[in-house]
């Protein structure tokens, strides 16, 4: 089996989370609590590339598959951010959306639509699903 990727800008930000976090933007003034963006759309790249300096940004690029990503570490954000630019796919949204659920984050807020995602809870287990 071959180890999943992180996704762009994703191997900064698991290191930032590993350090004091109190100097990203949205971050909690006592750097416990980071607020991560995931960043999707035509124009994905353009923003994470302008933003990854001081935000915690990552993104799926609109030509990924996200389920070939590791987005584990996205699950230090609560809630997880989305940030949706340019033209959206809805269809690789949903699977951006699922993949990192199903990695552990249990809540998404889509930003622009004002969408909450969350896992859902089945029975006595857990079952990530959008």
């Amino acid at each position: 089996m071959t180890a999943r990727k992180l996704p762009p800008y994703g191997r900064q930000i698991a290191e930032a989370l590993r350090g004091d976090l109190s100097g990203w933007w949205g971050t909690s003034a006592d750097g416990k609590n980071p607020s991560i963006i995931v960043c999707c759309g035509s124009d994905a790249w353009t923003v994470a590339r302008e933003w990854h300096d001081h935000r915690l940004v990552t993104l799926c690029p609109p030509d990924a598959d996200p389920w070939s990503f590791d987005w584990r570490f996205c699950a230090a954000s609560e809630p997880l951010l989305l940030w949706r630019c340019g033209a959206v796919d809805g269809n690789h949204l949903m699977e951006t959306v699922r993949a990192i659920l199903s990695d552990g984050t249990n809540r998404i807020f889509d930003i622009h639509a004002g969408i909450r995602y969350r896992a859902q809870v089945k029975g006595d287990r857990h079952e990530r699903a959008a």
